[in-house]
């Protein structure tokens, strides 16, 4: 089963086409918005937010206000840069009690189920193998099902 159709929000940044290329080609209708900005300091590399916000801020927006189905985090920092940009925007709580009521959440595995676990927040799908098509094709043949759970 594809997703039929059903809104998924990605917050993947260095692979952003290819999310949306995978989710478009299991039926989803995506919404990328990337999350991470990788800069050197210090001859360090760190994720900052990105230069340019506003995707994130709408991601922030779909998540809070029923705009999405679906989201799909594949880092845990694009989990710390929604939550962040979300208070900024004074809508944490509502993005918070989307991701632990109403929105299917999936995680591509255990390090990012650990950090959705630490805000409070179960992930619905988490795919056999931690690869993003997998992740994609997982949340595919199960949102629905979960959907349905959640709606109950």
């Amino acid at each position: 089963m594809a997703f039929a159709g059903l809104r998924v929000v990605s917050l993947e940044s260095r692979r952003a086409g290819k999310m949306e290329a995978l989710i478009l080609r299991e039926g989803g209708v995506p919404f990328v918005a990337p999350s991470v900005r990788e800069e050197v300091r210090d001859a360090k590399n760190t994720l900052a937010l990105p230069e340019n916000q506003e995707p994130l801020r709408e991601a922030a927006e779909r998540i809070a206000n029923g705009g999405c189905d679906v989201v799909l985090f594949t880092s845990s920092v694009q989990l710390d840069h929604l939550l962040m940009v979300a208070a900024s925007m004074g809508l944490e709580a509502e993005v918070r009690a989307a991701l632990k009521k109403r929105l299917v959440v999936g995680s591509i595995g255990p390090v990012m189920n650990d950090a959705l676990a630490a805000e409070g927040i179960a992930p619905d799908i988490v795919p056999r193998r931690p690869k993003m098509w997998a992740l994609v094709k997982a949340a595919a043949e199960q949102a629905a099902a979960v959907m349905a759970v959640k709606a109950a």
